[in-house]
């Protein structure tokens, strides 16, 4: 058999800061949420649109069963791209 090397050439996309919640909110109140999302891959992220979806978890296990509460999403154009090494700072009222 032989070794085939393969090259990922891909966007990777991450969550790279948050800014914290200032102060603490009750049931009912709302809070905008700031973060900054990053290219750290060796590609263009040429989708158009893209999705950012929050949810409130009490461990860090991010499945969709469990204790975790859905918050909603926020959408954005995408359609510059974002190359690699490239942030978008992005904020939300939820």
């Amino acid at each position: 058999s032989h070794a085939i090397e393969i090259n990922v050439v891909a966007p990777d996309l991450g969550i790279t800061a948050v800014d914290p919640i200032a102060t603490p909110i009750s049931q009912g109140q709302s809070q905008v949420i700031s973060w900054t999302v990053t290219n750290t891959g060796n590609y263009n992220a040429s989708a158009t649109n893209l999705y950012d979806y929050f949810y409130l978890s009490t461990d860090d296990d991010y499945s969709t069963s469990g204790d975790n509460v859905y918050l909603g999403y926020r959408w954005h154009d995408n359609s510059a791209g974002l190359a690699p090494g490239d942030c978008s700072q992005l904020d939300r009222n939820i």
